[in-house]
């Protein structure tokens, strides 16, 4: 199309319009979005942009190629995901942020660069809570600092439920483990007395199946402390099948037999009750555990 010589001020949508009657609103604005409309040779996709008398409007038969953006695909599920809250179901054996090691394999690495690319480099993530490397589940991040701290203060009313795979039968169907817990210079944790570094710790448990050596257990917690689920479960006597680190021998599902299933929250900027929930890995299978 020819160059269009602009004879008064106006926005170029409205101009446009008067402009060009045979070309339809939604035709208008799509050309626009298309980058095929020229203002004195420079594309222009701004509805409201203010034209000037004497500028040149061009529209290019042919869209300018331009640079898209690659949104890079997680090798994880995003669970759910808007403007303020990012919740994804984090595979074993990831970390959930880095360390003086690790930098780049961690949930919160993959899940930022993800963000970023999405948006050219403006958004970011902020981390809420952890889980450890090498269990699985729901975890969720926030994407404004004013969600992560609403997350944060509210977390402990939060519903949060794991399902846990434990070495043994359990005496009583349900139960609530208490103590305090601590940790040493190597970074093992542990029950012991009250005091001004231990922090008091509570955990619910529900057996929802039980299979001679192993049961199936769903977990709810009070308080979330560092390997609390682990710790707790060692200490009745029923530590998490392939949990080396605190006590267990068998490894039947060759990793670490924790998954966190569900977890409940309020919306951080609506308020509204949302519900996330992560199914059983495959591995969390009766088949595999009585073989």
């Amino acid at each position: 199309m020819r160059t269009h010589a602009v004879t008064e001020n106006s926005a170029l949508l409205n101009y446009l319009r008067k402009a060009f009657p045979h070309i339809t609103r939604t035709k208008t604005k799509t050309l626009l979005k298309s980058g095929v409309i020229f203002v004195n040779e420079r594309p222009i996709t701004r509805h409201d942009f203010c034209l000037k008398r004497g500028d040149e409007i061009r529209i290019q038969r042919r869209p300018v190629e331009t640079h898209v953006e690659f949104k890079p695909r997680l090798s994880f599920p995003i669970v759910y995901e808007d403007d303020a809250i990012i919740v994804i179901d984090k595979p074993n054996g990831l970390l959930t942020m880095g360390t003086d090691r690790i930098k780049i394999h961690t949930a919160y690495y993959k899940v930022t660069d993800y963000v970023k690319s999405a948006s050219a480099g403006k958004n970011r993530i902020f981390i809420v809570h952890r889980l450890d490397r090498d269990a699985s589940g729901l975890i969720v991040f926030a994407k404004t600092e004013k969600a992560k701290e609403f997350l944060q203060k509210n977390w402990k009313r939060f519903e949060k439920k794991y399902v846990a795979i434990v070495q043994g039968t359990l005496k009583k169907p349900a139960g609530t483990i208490e103590s305090y817990l601590t940790e040493d210079k190597f970074q093992r944790v542990y029950s012991t007395r009250k005091s001004g570094k231990s922090k008091f710790s509570v955990t619910h448990y529900r057996v929802l199946e039980s299979w001679g050596k192993f049961s199936l257990l769903e977990i709810s917690l009070e308080t979330g402390r560092k390997n609390q689920i682990r710790v707790h479960l060692a200490d009745m006597g029923h530590p998490i099948v392939g949990d080396e680190k605190y006590g267990s021998k068998l490894d039947p599902i060759r990793r670490l037999g924790l998954h966190a299933h569900q977890l409940k929250l309020e919306h951080p900027e609506t308020g509204k009750p949302k519900t996330f929930t992560s199914p059983l890995p495959q591995t969390f299978s009766k088949k595999l555990l009585v073989q």
